[in-house]
């Protein structure tokens, strides 16, 4: 039997396909995993077509605007575990922590990095990801605007509140942020 594998075995939490344009404030996108396998992909010197975005995925011809979100545990077959993306994203006050990849990575075809950091919450297959603002675990070459890799201290055992004492508070910026957090704050 032969699996015929299509776009929408990509982005466990949320996949972007078609067109699609979304904008997206105070979310949570935790625990979600994709497991397609690229039948095409049997080297380091290609990119994967499937298996991408644990938590998202921005299939080409597709916009993601983000703002206040957090997109956590998640886990991609092949890469990008907290966010894949075929173009440009902009992301504002975001924590992407705890995502993972089975191959984190990466050759010289996507980008030229010490394997160690692999990307495992973000990829973008062209063009860059716009992130500001943000807790990226391993960080993100294009992040910038006080975005940092501190552990963002969730309450924990599903809860992904953050902890009093935790980094992130008060770290985003307040422009065009929604006036009350996920918590109501």
């Amino acid at each position: 039997a032969t699996d015929d594998t299509d776009a929408d075995e990509n982005g466990g939490g949320l996949l972007l396909i078609n067109g699609s344009e979304v904008y997206m404030e105070n979310t949570l996108i935790a625990g979600n995993r994709t497991w397609a396998e690229d039948p095409s992909y049997s080297d380091e010197s290609a990119y994967p077509d499937y298996g991408l975005g644990g938590g998202v995925h921005v299939a080409d011809g597709c916009d993601l605007e983000a703002i206040n979100c957090t997109i956590a545990d998640n886990h991609a077959h092949t890469r990008g575990g907290g966010l894949s993306s075929h173009q440009s994203s902009y992301l504002r006050n975001m924590i992407f922590w705890g995502n993972t990849s089975s191959n984190a990575t990466l050759t010289s075809l996507i980008r030229s990095v010490d394997s160690n950091t692999g990307f495992h919450s973000m990829i973008c297959r062209v063009g860059t990801i716009d992130v500001e603002y943000s807790d990226i675990q391993y960080g993100y070459p294009t992040a910038r605007f006080f975005s940092t890799t501190n552990d963002p201290l969730f309450v924990g055992g599903g809860d992904y509140r953050l902890q009093t004492n935790s980094p992130a508070i008060d770290k985003g910026t307040p422009y065009q942020a929604p006036v009350i957090d996920l918590d109501g704050e």
